[in-house]
């Protein structure tokens, strides 16, 4: 019995210690379709505060990389502020609607004397987007995009392949840690029952 329960317990933590070091962000690997045409300009998508059309909105500047898990705003101007503006990411075409956050720190108004750096929040990955749109939350509006690459680059590319395989052990990754805390349940219970 006690050989049993040693048994599973190794197997739960050799599950949880693949799933853990699996790590999503890498700072040594960026999309290599990014990488070869960086930085890349942001395209305004307004070009006025909300509905007051005589208070012009200024954006622009070039998005860039610090490394594979850090985004970077440079030359970046930005106001007036629409409120609550994040970094949302898209994989497929700039307009899908599919959009999701990828980092929880906010654009501000920015002068573009000052480069921003954005880090990637915990799970996400260069290879999850190849668009961003800035996005404030509090009027809901896309504030601009910019495209590291389009899909079709990757596809053609080495990294291309690099990338669907990174996604492919992120997604395996996610299913061995959602497999060791079932095995871990299974476990608790079985440890349980032979203990009663």
């Amino acid at each position: 019995m006690l050989n049993q329960i040693l048994v599973a317990t190794v197997a739960v933590m050799a599950l949880a210690a693949a799933s853990a070091s699996a790590a999503v962000c890498d700072p040594s690997k960026v999309p290599a379709a990014f990488a070869a045409k960086h930085p890349v300009a942001i395209q305004p998508v307004i070009t006025q505060f909300g509905d007051r059309s005589d208070i012009k909105a200024q954006v622009f500047g070039f998005l860039d990389y610090q490394d594979g898990c850090n985004l970077v705003l440079k030359n970046f101007t930005y106001y007036p502020d629409l409120g609550q503006t994040v970094m949302y990411g898209v994989k497929g075409e700039v307009n899908d609607t599919n959009a999701f956050p990828i980092s929880t720190v906010p654009v501000t108004t920015s002068d573009g004397t000052i480069p921003r750096v954005f880090k990637l929040d915990s799970g996400k990955s260069m290879d999850d987007f190849n668009h961003i749109k800035i996005f404030s939350l509090q009027s809901n509006t896309v504030v601009a995009t910019a495209t590291l690459y389009p899909l079709s680059a990757a596809a053609g590319s080495a990294n291309g392949t690099a990338a669907g395989s990174a996604s492919a052990r992120s997604a395996a990754a996610g299913s061995v840690g959602a497999g060791a805390a079932g095995v871990a349940a299974a476990v608790g219970a079985g440890v349980a029952a032979l203990l009663l």
